[in-house]
């Protein structure tokens, strides 16, 4: 089966683009609450 070269790279990034978003938000969450706490 042949994968066309822009999906091979579209999936990883996907995968990557919301792993740093979970990061991001999490960081968001916990600053507000630190300064919520604070």
């Amino acid at each position: 089966m042949y994968l066309p070269k822009k999906f091979t790279y579209l999936m990883p990034t996907i995968f990557f683009v919301k792993r740093i978003k979970q990061n991001l938000g999490n960081k968001l969450v916990r600053n507000l609450f630190k300064q919520e706490w604070i």
